[in-house]
This record gives structure tokens, sequence and C-alpha cells, in this order.
């Protein structure tokens, strides 16, 4: 009942020593060394938009990191306040309410009295027929 594995087999790297790598560093210069780099930089990019092109043939476009959706503002993001309180207290209306209106609540205002730059009281835009 057992099904037969597959067996995938790579293809092993073979040493590359030619014209352009040496077989020790140790003797290159530093200038020698900083041309390899920028060389074996070159080539890895060569291979991957290689990869790119073949894997987008394969599955589909991908997306490239500039165009990527980068989804929510990250944490801590700023908002204006919304509430402010007597003493020039600032509120966003996000988060946990702030003492000075949980005391402030509980003489009997209400939030929308803290309101900034809207109507505070005889507002009927909320209210329900």
């Amino acid at each position: 009942m057992l099904k037969e594995a597959k067996i995938i087999t790579f293809p092993t790297p073979q040493a590359v020593v030619g014209p352009m790598l040496p077989k020790t560093l140790d003797t290159l210069s530093n200038e020698a060394l900083c041309k390899l780099r920028d060389e074996i930089a070159e080539e890895l990019k060569t291979r991957a938009e290689s990869l790119r092109r073949t894997i987008d043939q394969l599955v589909g476009p991908t997306s490239s990191p500039n165009t990527e959706y980068r989804g929510r503002p990250k944490k801590g993001y700023k908002v204006a306040p919304k509430y402010k309180g007597p003493h020039g207290e600032k509120w966003s209306g996000r988060g946990k309410t702030p003492r000075w209106l949980t005391a402030a609540m509980s003489e009997g205002k209400q939030l929308n009295d803290f309101l900034i730059g809207g109507s505070k009281k005889n507002d009927v835009s909320g209210a329900r027929h």
C-alpha cells in the first residue's frame, strides 16, 4: 500500500576557477578584491533577474518591493485630538479614557461637551426620530 518515494537530485555545484577567480584570495590587492566583489554582485543581480523572470512565467507576475502594498500605518501613528478638557488636556478618542474625562463624566458631563470644533449642546444631527 505504500507508494515509492521519489528522489529528487540537484546538480552539484562545480568549482569554477578561471582567469576571473584565482585559487586564493590572499594574493589579491584590495583594489582587485573590490573589483571582484563588484563583478560578483553584478552576476548575482543578473541571476536574480533571470530567476524572477522564470518565476513570473511559471506562476504569474510577482510584485516588486517598490509597488508592494504596505498595509496599515505603523504602530504609534499620531492622530488629531478629538476632545479637549477644561485645562487644555487633549485626547484623540482612542485608547483608555483619560482621568480628566472620566472625572468630568462622573460629575454628569457628556462626552460631546468636550468635542473640539463641533457643536457641543443641542446637537440634533445624531438624534434619532
